[in-house]
């Protein structure tokens, strides 16, 4: 067989001595203690007192007393020092990459084991993950034939690799060895919780954007976060490594990255604190920051042009604990989604938003007005709503807002827009909560709705013509936004707010 160059990433090295390593539990005779999860149980097992030992309980949920030191795989007792390893970086780092080569190789070597691959759906495996497989399976001198769809790759040791779309498979009742979530992004943290109980190690991988039970993940002693960028990748095409370096805005070499900061001469980056600027890319006018930081370093960081920054998530149970009135706040759209929110407000200045329609008229079942009823819209007097000033019915001369009114007992009006200026001033002074991951999720059925305020809320930015601000929004994936603003403005007309 021909010999392709292909080989293993600084990627693939880090996460498999992170991954491989193992350790176990015992007191101060040497013996070991089976980790329960609950509990530590003891064994009839002894072994001679390793000299570095440490403490056990600052990785274990409960008070043990006892001590772990790092062992064989094969040793009795052992299990992961580390149960999560998140990879985090920046685009065409390897990381997939890495991780598929690691996973055929644990599959290879460990018979009868379980790799679960996790994504918000089968179809976007389809097109990411087992595209990969079909090309590094025989890049790698492997002979094993894969079919053209989504199937399980089958080991003759009994080990399997399975795709998993969380669109089609119940995280309840799957269990795993290993778990890898790739980019969850749509996962929300009942069905990670789910698919965390029900396996020895997890491993995800995401780029720079914030979800928040990875980040709850992070503080875990028994958790290793692996940062990498695209020059860890021997394999990145020399056009698309020039791209990326092209966004730099400073002197490479003249900064450092410690910790997941940007330092200069030992200070965090900041607006006033800037390494010198990089020159070439000035004059060739592709310095961006944003996409430096994000893309090349692998960082988190806001989009410069996002609208709201004063959004924060909460649960639907802290929600549902405010003895609030509702509020109502409806977008129409017909091939776009239609959006409605439930709005709380505490009299002063925070509004508790609670998504509930994200869909498209012309693939609603039932008339508009029934699926706001069972979406949770309000009849009668005990609420009151604003909807889109643009409410025309194609099929009628009632315009929508008033037939919702009239036929469904809706108690909405059309909003009186104000100016973007004027809303956004006011919103900025504000704080907004809202239910997180809310929706409906019925793939089955068309809907999709799963996480879609939170969606918009990343992408809902400033409109730009030749690099200069025209003060509107872009108008795109706005529904859910524009659905908060009528509501939002309606409320302070309504209560007749000053800020």
């Amino acid at each position: 067989m021909k010999k392709y160059k292909y080989g293993v990433t600084e990627v693939f090295v880090k996460h498999d001595f992170y991954a491989s390593l193992r350790i176990r539990l015992f007191d101060n005779e040497g013996r070991i203690y089976l980790d329960s999860g609950d509990e530590a149980i003891a064994t009839e097992f002894f072994v001679k007192v390793p000299e570095k030992k440490y403490e056990a309980d600052k990785l274990l949920t409960y008070e043990s007393g006892l001590y772990y030191s790092y062992c064989e795989k094969e040793d009795f007792g052992a299990f992961p020092r580390y149960k999560y390893i998140i990879h985090e970086g920046s685009s065409r780092s390897s990381k997939s990459w890495s991780l598929e080569e690691w996973t055929l190789r644990e599959a290879e070597n460990t018979p009868n084991l379980h790799i679960n691959i996790w994504r918000d759906s089968r179809e976007a495996l389809t097109d990411t993950i087992w595209k990969d497989f079909r090309k590094l399976i025989p890049l790698s001198g492997r002979t094993m034939r894969m079919n053209r769809n989504t199937t399980p790759i089958v080991f003759k040791n009994g080990s399997i690799i399975s795709p998993k779309g969380a669109d089609q498979t119940n995280a309840h009742g799957t269990t795993q060895d290993i778990a890898w979530l790739n980019e969850p992004y749509k996962i929300g943290e009942d069905e990670f919780d789910q698919i965390d109980q029900r396996s020895n190690q997890v491993i995800i991988d995401i780029n720079p954007v914030g979800l928040s039970w990875a980040e709850k993940l992070v503080k875990n002693p028994r958790c290793k976060v692996i940062y990498s960028t695209f020059r860890d990748n021997p394999f990145c095409p020399a056009g698309q490594k020039m791209k990326i370096l092209g966004y730099e805005p400073w002197e490479s070499d003249s900064y450092e990255v410690i910790d997941g900061k940007i330092m200069y001469q030992g200070k965090p980056v900041t607006g006033n604190h800037e390494p010198p600027v990089h020159k070439i890319n000035k004059e060739r006018k592709t310095i961006n920051k944003y996409k430096w930081i994000v893309y090349g370093l692998g960082l988190k960081a806001e989009n410069p042009k996002r609208i709201h920054h004063n959004f924060y998530p909460i649960t639907r149970e802290k929600y549902d604990s405010l003895d609030l009135m509702e509020f109502m706040g409806l977008d129409y759209g017909s091939a776009s989604p239609s959006a409605f929110v439930k709005v709380k407000f505490d009299g002063d200045r925070s509004f508790y938003i609670l998504p509930c329609l994200y869909r498209p008229m012309n693939k609603m079942r039932n008339p508009l007005g029934e699926e706001l009823i069972a979406a949770g819209a309000i009849p009668g007097n005990k609420s009151i709503g604003w909807a889109d000033s643009s409410d025309a019915d194609p099929g009628s001369d009632m315009p929508l807002t008033n037939g919702l009114r009239s036929n469904y007992n809706l108690n909405l009006f059309k909003t009186n827009k104000p100016t973007y200026k004027a809303r956004f001033d006011f919103m900025s002074n504000c704080i907004f909560y809202y239910v997180e991951d809310a929706g409906l999720d019925d793939k089955e059925n068309g809907y999709d709705e799963k996480g879609k305020f939170e969606y918009e809320l990343d992408r809902y930015q400033w409109e730009y013509i030749n690099d200069t601000p025209t003060g509107k929004p872009v108008k795109k994936d706005d529904h859910y936004m524009n659905a908060t603003e009528y509501v939002s403005w309606g409320v302070k007309e309504y209560y007749n707010i000053q800020l």
